[in-house]
């Protein structure tokens, strides 16, 4: 057992002598217990509190494969299904067997599912065998309520669902490639559904729009999906080259999704409330560069900028490119959108900075006067109307007027090109912060146009900058060359932390809040994720695991929890959980990417010439 929020072990829990298959947890007086089960044939409860085995159930004599929990009479007990083909009922109280659940004509093949179910406002068990009999159970007589067989020879995958408020199960073949649906009630079959395949493996079952359906899949890697209660097929998923391995279905945003992997070290997940999308959109000619996700029209829309020249907008609720924003004579280095007028206007540059109309998609002017590369963007309000702070390679930081298209202010005093520019508010008045190639960073009043003060202490370019508040006041993290991060107070002026042990240079900044405090994440060609403690300066657990380079992160949350997502060298992205550091997912993409975050859903975006996922692909 690991403490989660520390992700220290807390317990081993020893006694099995052969590989376990199975982990459920119960209640049993008020306290959390564990039941385990695997292939030395027996039932195992501990107490997670004491990390004290409770009782050893042996009866068995095959491999346990599957254990249900469930309440008889007001006691909590377990049912057990086993390859001897029985199913055992057992008293979690007194650690007692309370009955065998056998078939009438004899002892069956192995058992492949187990559940309960409520029939005549009584608990029944339903046990499916791979010999094709489904056997019902009143639980608390202990007899056998009804026998139903398959007409198949062998039975693969079985789920309960309900249909018309009576309990059904569903059983799927291999050897004639159907899935039967049987009325437990009635021991009649209901409806057969013809697949495309005879593989099948596994089978869940989702409510999608109040409807049941099934989910079943084999070794050609596609998921089938069918509307139970009129036998229809819904959709197929394909992504998977492989067998799919396992699948699962989950309430993600209040909409249902299936999670799949696979024997070629994907995992796939579906958005099951609308029809399934391409994995992929081309659109950029050349390598993608940012991405940026903004909220327009009551629709989340991501902007892309590549080196083909060209930003691209989509629209995330649809996956559609919705406007090709071209005319940039280099690579689009940033991008940022504001509005005017009640109107949405998308800012982009290269070396000069250009403003789109985005509900028509026509370029409605540009910004002329850095004399090299437009570096960086940020866009803040002065006097109440929106306001762009460009950061160029010509060592200037330049202020413009979005509605006029005019040059505010040229504020110069960095002796080397400005890689990086961001905007906060410093004693109730809008300040710009630059950074570049001198190694300093400045402060800039922009309503005044004066230098506030210079950041001094890094010894080589910086790289990033990230606004937070710290304490209640303005702080800015800045990463440098120099392979350390620092910690600025914007309102003393002065550095409030170095943070050092990376040793190579830094990648990427993130900030958030943990246990209610800000915390910063970065990442480094040393290839690790560091987690610094903002108000202390200390460092907590990095996060470790991928050999190959990071390249990019994220930070969402997660059922509650703050979660970091990383892509990697590797190709894959890796779900962290911040709280205990260790890894929650891991999903394999088909070529190196980006990753960003859009209201709690997993954005993705390749490298190379294409934008991969650009619809929702939900965080597992």
């Amino acid at each position: 057992m690991w403490d989660l929020v520390s992700g220290t072990e807390r317990a081993v829990l020893t006694g099995h002598t052969s590989r376990v298959e199975t982990v459920v947890m119960a209640e049993i007086d008020g306290r959390p217990h564990a039941l385990t089960a695997g292939a030395d044939e027996t039932l195992r409860v501990w107490d997670v509190v004491s990390a004290v085995e409770r009782a050893v159930l042996t009866g068995h004599t095959r491999r346990v494969e599957t254990v249900v929990v469930t309440e008889i009479d007001g006691r909590p007990h377990a049912l057990t299904g086993s390859r001897d083909g029985t199913v055992r009922l057992w008293d979690l109280l007194s650690g007692t067997e309370r009955d065998v659940l056998t078939d009438h004509a004899g002892q069956a093949d192995e058992v492949i599912t187990v559940a309960v179910v409520e029939i005549d406002n009584a608990p029944h068990a339903v046990a499916v065998g791979i010999d094709g009999k489904v056997r019902t159970w009143n639980l608390t007589t202990g007899t056998q309520f009804a026998s139903i067989a398959v007409p198949s020879r062998w039975v693969n995958a079985a789920v309960v669902t309900e249909l018309d408020d009576r309990p059904h199960v569903l059983t799927a073949s291999s050897d004639d490639g159907t899935v039967r649906v049987w009325d437990l009630v009635a021991g009649v079959e209901r409806d057969d559904l013809a697949v495309s395949t005879r593989s099948l493996r596994l089978m869940v079952v989702a409510d999608i729009d109040g409807r049941p359906h099934a989910l079943a899949t084999g070794d050609e890697g596609t998921v089938l999906v069918w509307d139970v209660a009129s036998g229809t097929e819904r959709t197929v998923l394909t992504g998977h080259t492989g067998s799919v391995l396992m699948m699962a279905v989950a309430q993600i945003g209040g909409r249902p999704h299936a999670l799949s992997t696979g024997t070629e070290g994907t995992v796939q997940v579906w958005d099951l409330a609308v029809e399934p999308r391409p994995a992929s959109a081309a659109g950029h000619s050349a390598t993608v560069r940012t991405m940026t996700v903004t909220e327009f029209g009551g629709r989340s829309h991501a902007f892309t900028t590549g080196d083909d020249g060209a930003a691209r907008v989509w629209d995330l609720v649809s996956g559609a490119e919705r406007a090709v924003l071209e005319g940039h004579a280099g690579a689009v280095k940033a991008v940022a959108v504001t509005m005017l007028d009640d109107r949405y206007y998308a800012l982009t540059v290269d070396e000069t900075a250009k403003i789109w109309d985005l509900a028509s998609g026509s370029l409605r002017g540009a910004f002329t006067g850095h004399t090299n590369l437009v570096n960086s963007l940020a866009v803040v309000e002065i006097d109440g109307r929106p306001h762009a702070v460009t950061a160029g390679a010509d060592s200037t930081v330049r202020v413009w007027d979005v509605a006029s298209g005019s040059e505010q202010a040229v504020l110069e005093g960095h002796t080397g090109g400005v890689t990086e520019v961001v905007v906060t508010e410093i004693d109730d008045r809008p300040h710009a912060i630059s950074a570049g190639f001198d190694g300093t960073m400045r402060v800039w009043d922009v309503i005044s146009d004066t230098e506030r003060t210079v950041l001094t202490g890094h010894t080589r370019w910086v790289r990033m900058l990230v606004v937070t508040e710290i304490d209640g006041r303005p702080h800015v993290v800045s990463a440098s060359e120099d392979r350390t991060v620092r910690v600025w107070d914007l309102v003393a002026g002065v550095e409030r932390a170095v943070l050092t042990g990376h040793t190579r240079s830094l990648i990427a900044v993130k900030v958030t809040e943990l246990r209610g405090r800000p915390h910063a994440l970065t990442t480094s060609f040393d290839r690790t994720v560091r987690v610094w403690d903002l108000v202390t300066g200390i460092e907590r657990p990095a996060l470790t695991g991928p050999a190959n380079l990071l390249n990019a992160m994220a930070v969402v949350k997660i059922d509650g929890r703050p979660h970091a997502v990383t892509t990697c060298a590797d190709r894959k992205v890796r779900v962290w959980d911040l709280l205990s550091a260790r890894v929650t997912a891991v999903l394999t993409l088909p070529l190196p990417a980006q990753v960003i975050m859009a209201n709690d859903e997993l954005l993705l975006l390749g490298m190379a010439s294409e934008v991969i996922a650009l619809q929702h692909t939900a965080v597992p």
